[in-house]
């Protein structure tokens, strides 16, 4: 494989934790590892921008003292290998994006710009990370169209190259990994040695079901009064949840680690994922998974060997499923030692074989 120079570009900064954004992080620090040169562009705007826009965004910048800022470090969630670049761009234009073999958008709204760069960025393509055309705050007529656009495409779950192919798309799959070099994850409590409790991510966007989560939960609790529940993420506790579940704000590595090894079953109530980082990174550290049937569990979530899985928004069936895992410690398990062995073959280096395959074929030929 020969050494290239890749850039990744971001559709913002992450100053909070972003699934999507470790997961170019990660490919990113496997990626320099390799020999490889690795940049990360963080647009403050993404754009396209008028030139009365880009002229107001330049000043108001450089008035905060925000330049182009070649060591920006904006991430206290997640540190990537040192020797990757991560850089801080007003927005995303040909003089503020390096030259190179590969530019790989990750997001719908930065595959739209990096259709517009110049040759000399590299040859394009397009890391689909989910169907985003069904997101809250997306454009779903230009998220859709961006399956269409002139970059080679390649995605993290098998479930989109699905999609693709519907579409008429050829789909690279290269997946995504979970650290196992230096694990931030691992069984630390014997799986056999966890009372009754779960864990969540709470979400304020809707698709992440976090309703019907909260919801199973309330009816498990009337059935094994003794649960004990702990929901984690980025925004404040929210009001309504019942004072008898816990809540982490933006949790450490550490306190995640520490949350996921104290727990018998993760619930995951998603409508739709790419391929779901959380519900991977418990099974890391020995809970039993109770997901929703979707294509982003599906590439390690099988029904009954490694999790019980119930359709997406059916509250009932996930509040039976999430009770049979916790009153059945045989099953539980049994699933939860089968999924631990079933994330561990979702390496970084796995991923990265197939997305420096995926690159080489693309500088090799034409887009297909």
């Amino acid at each position: 494989m020969p050494v290239l120079k890749i850039t990744f570009l971001l559709p913002s900064a992450a100053s909070v934790p972003i699934g999507g954004f470790k997961v170019v992080y990660g490919f990113s620090s496997t990626l320099v590892h390799r020999g490889h040169s690795v940049s990360v562009i963080h647009p403050a705007r993404v754009g396209p921008l008028s030139l009365l826009q880009v002229g107001r965004t330049i000043v108001g910048l450089c008035a905060r003292g925000l330049g182009l800022k070649e060591t920006w470090k904006p991430i206290s969630w997640h540190t990537p290998d040192r020797r990757v670049r991560l850089l801080w761009r007003p927005f995303i234009h040909d003089q503020f994006i390096p030259a190179g073999d590969a530019v790989i958008a990750t997001a719908w709204n930065t595959a739209e710009r990096v259709a517009t760069l110049s040759s000399e960025k590299g040859k394009k393509f397009y890391l689909i990370q989910n169907q985003e055309e069904l997101f809250d705050d997306a454009s779903p007529t230009r998220a859709r169209a961006t399956w269409k656009l002139p970059l080679r495409k390649m995605t993290t779950g098998q479930w989109l190259v699905n999609l693709g192919s519907k579409m008429g798309e050829n789909v690279d799959y290269v997946g995504q990994g979970f650290d196992y070099d230096s694990p931030t994850f691992e069984v630390d409590k014997p799986i056999r040695q966890r009372p009754p409790s779960v864990a969540m991510l709470y979400h304020t966007a809707t698709w992440k079901g976090s309703a019907e989560g909260i919801r199973a939960l309330e009816l498990t609790k009337r059935i094994i009064p003794s649960l004990r529940a702990t929901l984690f993420g980025v925004p404040s506790r929210p009001a309504t949840l019942p004072a008898w579940i816990s809540y982490l704000q933006t949790p450490t590595s550490t306190q995640l680690r520490n949350l996921y090894n104290s727990v018998a079953v993760f619930l995951s109530p998603s409508w739709v994922e790419g391929c779901a980082l959380p519900p991977g990174e418990a099974a890391q550290c020995g809970a039993a998974l109770c997901l929703t049937d979707i294509g982003g569990h599906a590439d390690y979530a099988q029904q009954g060997i490694t999790a019980l899985l119930s359709p997406p928004r059916d509250i009932g069936a996930l509040a039976t499923n999430l009770q049979r895992l916790l009153t059945d410690a045989r099953l539980r398990e049994t699933l939860a030692q089968n999924g631990h062995e079933r994330i561990a073959t979702f390496s970084w280096k796995r991923s990265a074989d197939l997305l420096e395959a995926v690159l080489l074929r693309g500088l090799e030929s034409p887009i297909r």
